[in-house]
């Protein structure tokens, strides 16, 4: 896999996904503040399409950028609680989750990656959501107003909308497979 590549799409998708956040939420009850991580999309194609340790690095790469851009809480009006590392774990543990999955499936499919995004997206929310709870269990690190069924309910919504996004966007990753040269890792006799 091409890094400058991954950078390029990383960035970009990011940036799309803080930009466009105000305008993707859902208006309806306790979902106000459900999105779509086009992140995790990008994390599911590359653990996908490319090697182990490619996967790992990437998928940790993108967590950290997920910690960083999404808050888990707020100390006073204005401040956030931004805590790096669950979301890196979170996204670290479906990468090997892609690793194991990705020989029953046929990679080439935006309906695969849509699948795929949510089954992974459900076990990295699960993983974060655990870390965070089990960090907040802590009387001196415990989080104002986490409270641990509201996450994992607002997650899961953010999982199925980001299941919904990854099919145009696979569409669009797909059409950009020899950009990121994922063949030589194809047509090597090594299998992961």
């Amino acid at each position: 896999m091409r890094w400058s590549i991954f950078f390029i799409f990383a960035f970009v998708l990011l940036a799309l996904e803080v930009g466009l956040r105000p305008l993707w939420v859902l208006p309806v009850g306790p979902f106000r503040a459900a999105s779509p991580s086009l992140l995790l999309v990008l994390g599911v194609y590359i653990s996908l399409n490319t090697t182990a340790g490619v996967v790992i690095s990437g998928m940790i790469v993108l967590g950290m950028l997920t910690d960083l851009t999404q808050p888990v809480g707020k100390t006073e009006p204005i401040r956030d609680v931004i805590l790096l590392g669950p979301g890196a774990l979170g996204f670290l543990l479906g990468g090997l989750v892609t690793l194991r999955l990705r020989s029953l499936v046929f990679r080439d499919s935006a309906i695969t990656l849509m699948v795929m995004t949510f089954t992974v997206g459900l076990f990295v929310q699960l993983a974060t959501v655990g870390i965070i709870a089990a960090r907040s269990m802590l009387p001196t690190d415990a989080i104002p107003g986490w409270m641990t069924t509201a996450q994992l309910l607002q997650r899961s919504v953010c999982v199925i909308y980001s299941a919904v996004i990854a099919l145009p966007l696979g569409l669009l990753l797909i059409r950009t497979r020899r950009t990121w040269q994922f063949h030589s890792m194809r047509n090597s006799s090594m299998v992961y």
